[in-house]
């Protein structure tokens, strides 16, 4: 007998704090111990940067490699490993 459940987790959360400045939550997803960061608004932009460029690469990346595996199968099809035929 199995018991199967979805449970969705919150990995982080931003909130505005007292004083203005932004509040990021991250939720450890094994633990669910919660660590509460204040930035600035500057820095909090500066990541939200980052975050937007690294998954800008991260699809570039995947692109590149979808490509060059479609580019293998037209190439290969399905007898990637099979012996040659000899005429």
């Amino acid at each position: 007998m199995s018991i199967e459940t979805q449970v969705t987790l919150t990995l982080a959360s931003v909130e505005v704090g007292n004083d203005y400045d932004v509040e990021l939550t991250v939720t450890d997803p094994l633990t669910t111990i919660e660590v509460t960061t204040s930035l600035t608004p500057d820095q909090a932009a500066q990541l939200a940067d980052e975050l937007r460029d690294r998954a800008a690469a991260a699809r570039e990346s995947r692109a590149v490699d979808d490509v060059a595996r479609a580019e293998a199968r037209m190439t290969h099809a399905f007898d990637i490993d099979a012996p040659k035929a000899v005429v």
